[in-house]
């Protein structure tokens, strides 16, 4: 009658149990590395998809390329372009995207490419005026359907950054504006505004230290407020401006750095919350660890802020060593966690997202300084940041691995197939509690793991590979 009622209550507990987590949005966790092998890769702009995968985009040498994966990373198809770079990447409204970059031929252009879903070329607007160079920062799609674009032109001692507005269908210019003179912009430099206005920060760099403006536009071209926020309150200190965006609240938050003391060291990130008249609200200032590199700020869902950025560490070894940090902060912009991403060894960041799941995804480049390959870097977390899934966020049944039994029922094996791409890896096993059960490694191909040792029960299996981390779970049923 024990046996019975024991068999009872744990089939209750796997119907229960099992049913609820597959009804629930999983979050995953994976670095994963692409490129073309041999090349110079480098990541720079990402997007996520509608079915949850996501859309790479950076260079493989002097070349543009673009990746598309599956939500997990896995490469579903990449196209290559073979002139220069695509800093950037943004989704337009017939499900295809507008690309930002340059054309290394001598002197250099902007170019600016759109594409259909599967990364297939339908029109490049290349910018280039006599024997200087123009550079491709951003692009968007505006509300009128027609495309603005963000470059640098550089003339002899001097940077200016312009706005383009371009017909989405003659590709003829309507209008271009110059903000400022510039440097050390980001994709994230251009945003457009919930009234289709047109918001541009950056750094002026024609004194010694950098002066942080902030400049919007209404969509006809004009200029509708520019804000210069000078020194800070310090004669040997500056400011400068990577990244804005606009807040759930309609004001916007600029995120960039302050210098102070030298132009070579000392730098700190600053995150400055102005009002939708460009007045500042509040600011913090972070030190970082021997960065300047300040590429990506979000709102998350819970109405804070999420940032990416690159810090350095001392050489060991010979070899430098730079990191991936993702931080999170409240809507105030205090420091809640941070969280540190190692990669290959060399890292630089360029793009963070939100997903669907509330997780993050962030794109970057990552080099391998024993055989001097780098590759583009995408990193995704859960929403605390991790990589390895916690026991209540769940990989779909139909991932990659094979066959996976959810019920045993007088079984001593579970026999697993593992896919050759994975490597080797290991597996550990939690009971209800979280103490751990049973562990062991795993080799591409069949495996068999014993449950000879578990009791009645519902256990949690964690399996880490490389470039692959997983958790599932599973039911005990003995006579």
């Amino acid at each position: 009658m024990k046996n019975c009622f024991n068999a009872t209550l744990i089939t209750f507990i796997f119907i229960v149990i099992f049913q609820l987590p597959f009804n629930t949005r999983a979050q995953y966790g994976f670095e994963k590395y692409f490129g073309n092998q041999g090349a110079n890769n480098n990541g720079f702009g990402l997007v996520q998809t509608t079915d949850g995968g996501f859309i790479l985009c950076g260079s493989s040498d002097n070349n543009a390329l673009m990746i598309k994966t599956d939500q997990h990373g896995d490469e579903m198809w990449h196209q290559d372009f073979t002139d220069g770079n695509m800093e950037c990447i943004r989704l337009v409204s017939d499900g295809g995207y507008i690309t930002a970059g340059t054309n290394y031929s001598s002197p250099y252009s902007g170019v600016f490419r759109k594409t259909d879903s599967l990364g297939n070329e339908e029109w490049n607007y290349q910018i280039n005026s006599g024997a200087f160079s123009h550079y491709g920062i951003s692009a968007m799609q505006m509300q009128d359907g027609h495309f603005v674009f963000l470059e640098n032109d550089t003339y002899p001692f001097q940077e200016y950054m312009r706005v383009w507005k371009v017909d989405s269908g003659s590709r003829a210019t309507q209008w271009t504006t110059e903000i400022n003179k510039v440097s050390n912009c980001s994709p994230g430099a251009l945003i457009q505004t919930i009234d289709s206005g047109i918001v541009v920060t950056c750094g002026d760099f024609t004194t010694a230290f950098p002066h942080l403006i902030l400049a919007k536009l209404h969509p006809d071209s004009l200029l509708e407020w520019k804000k210069d926020y000078g020194y800070p309150g310090t004669i040997n200190a500056g400011l400068a401006g990577n990244t804005v965006i606009q807040t759930n609240d309609s004001n916007f938050l600029v995120m960039g750095y302050k210098v102070t003391g030298s132009l070579q060291s000392d730098f700190s990130l600053f995150l400055m919350k102005v009002n939708a008249s460009g007045d500042s609200l509040w600011s913090k200032t972070y030190i970082m660890r021997n960065s300047n590199d300040f590429p990506s700020v979000i709102q998350t869902q819970d109405g804070g802020f999420a940032l990416v950025s690159t810090v350095a560490y001392p050489p060991s070894g010979g070899n430098f060593d730079y990191r991936i940090v993702l931080m999170k902060t409240n809507s105030t912009g205090d420091s809640l966690w941070s969280k540190e991403f190692m990669g290959l060894g060399l890292n630089q960041a360029h793009q963070l997202i939100q997903c669907n799941d509330g997780g993050y995804a962030i794109l970057g480049t990552s080099t391998d300084q024993n055989i001097g390959e780098n590759y583009f870097y995408l990193i995704k977390t859960d929403s605390t940041g991790d990589i390895l899934n916690s026991a209540n966020a769940w990989i779909d049944q139909e991932k990659n691995l094979l066959h996976f039994p959810g019920l045993l029922t007088n079984q001593e094996n579970i026999s697993i197939d593992i896919p050759d791409r994975f490597g080797k890896g290991n597996y550990r096993v939690f009971d209800l509690s979280g103490r751990m059960s049973a562990k062991g490694n795993l080799t591409e191909g069949r495996n068999s793991i014993s449950t000879q040792a578990l009791s009645n029960g519902i256990f949690f299996i964690q399996f880490e590979f490389k470039n692959y981390h997983d958790f599932r779970k599973f039911c005990t049923l003995k006579e």
